[in-house]
């Protein structure tokens, strides 16, 4: 596993934790959150994002659910990096639960996340398929995305 995450090197030589992009990507997760949301019968989530960087996007799909759906939603977040984790902390006040780990390997029970948002962070991840285990175990639905640049996985 790369130390610059739990080192905070990453943030440190990005400060902008690419933020640029998160406006674009929230639009393209709400049509998926929108249907997930068509299937759950109760009137709160536990939302979790792993590996969100400053926590833009866990605030504002939250927000929308809030808003769009008059859902309650518990907010979970998971990253490696103290100082990012931090960062999730500040954007998004009143966590649930702000968890320095591996996604890999989690302290979160079974089943006890409704929905997990990993966004760009499974390239970055050395073993992805234990990777998705943990987030089957974990959660009930994944919105998953990979970036498209041009990389190829053998």
């Amino acid at each position: 596993m790369s130390k610059i995450y739990p080192a905070d090197e990453y943030i440190s030589n990005d400060a902008s934790l690419l933020e640029v992009d998160s406006p674009w990507k929230i639009k393209k997760i709400i049509p998926l959150v929108d249907r997930f949301i068509k299937t759950i019968t109760k009137d709160q989530i536990n939302l979790l994002e792993a590996g969100g960087g400053a926590g833009l996007i866990l605030s504002e799909i939250s927000s929308y659910i809030e808003e769009k759906h008059s859902m309650r939603v518990n907010k979970y977040a998971l990253d490696l990096s103290p100082r990012m984790l931090e960062m999730q902390k500040k954007r998004n006040t009143g966590l649930i639960k702000a968890l320095n780990e591996d996604i890999s390997k989690t302290s979160l029970k079974n089943k006890e996340i409704d929905l997990t948002l990993l966004i760009d962070v499974l390239e970055h991840i050395p073993n992805p398929e234990k990777a998705l285990e943990e987030i089957k175990r974990i959660s009930n639905y994944i919105i998953l995305k990979v970036p498209l640049d041009g990389y190829l996985i053998g």
